[in-house]
């Protein structure tokens, strides 16, 4: 019986499976266990729609079940004839899913635990483990030139005018990437994510390429 945080459990799940991801909304976590990756540097498009409808056609092991993944913003251009954005600060494919084996289910209203999958995905976990604290180094650097940014959404501000004056958009959302170096470990900041920001909807999803996690309002 599982009486921890639903995350003590992630961290013994990422010990044994690294590729293992984390997915919240405002009433559950799914915890989808030692995934394949479906990868746009291995599959073309439409291998991967292949793997999808195939994965479609076949008994799912929970309602859950199914790919989680990301989207690069250079995914358009799969099937719009656009340049390739040629600036970018990290490599990162155009898309990435993972299939999950199997599930660990946290409903958070009724504060219960759904396993999902074979025994070996559960079994090793434990309730009276004690949590490595490690003394981890916060300091870090940043990467950007913070006047160059600005300077930058400045122009991207006034470029965006112009096309809601001419009619040509009627919303747009202009961001910009701050670059850090640091070492604070991915989850740690995942946690302290969500406890400064909270938000309906959080993903922590680990990869050979790194790891994505964010959060939406």
């Amino acid at each position: 019986m599982f009486v921890k945080n639903v995350n003590f459990y992630y961290r013994q799940i990422l010990e044994k499976f690294e590729n293992s991801y984390f997915a919240e909304d405002l009433t559950k976590v799914i915890i989808g266990i030692d995934c394949d990756y479906l990868d746009a540097n291995e599959l073309s498009f439409s291998e991967f729609k292949a793997k999808y409808y195939e994965a479609l056609s076949k008994n799912k092991i929970c309602d859950f079940a199914g790919f989680f993944g990301v989207f690069s913003a250079n995914f358009v251009s799969l099937f719009e004839k656009i340049p390739l954005s040629s600036k970018k600060n990290y490599d990162f494919p155009l898309f990435l899913f993972a299939n999950a084996k199997a599930y660990l289910i946290y409903e958070k209203n009724s504060k219960m635990f759904f396993k999902f999958g074979a025994s070996k995905y559960f079994e090793y976990l434990k309730d009276d483990i004690e949590p490595i604290k490690t003394k981890q180094k916060n300091d870090f650097e940043i990467l950007n030139s913070l006047e160059d940014e600005k300077n930058d959404f400045l122009k991207m501000c006034e470029k965006a005018k112009e096309y809601l004056l001419s009619g040509d958009i009627f919303q747009v959302v202009l961001s910009k990437q701050l670059c850090i170096k640091h070492q604070v470990n991915a989850f740690d900041y995942y946690e302290s994510l969500s406890v400064l920001n909270p938000s309906a909807y959080m993903f922590y999803f680990p990869s050979k390429y790194g790891v994505v996690l964010g959060s939406s309002p």
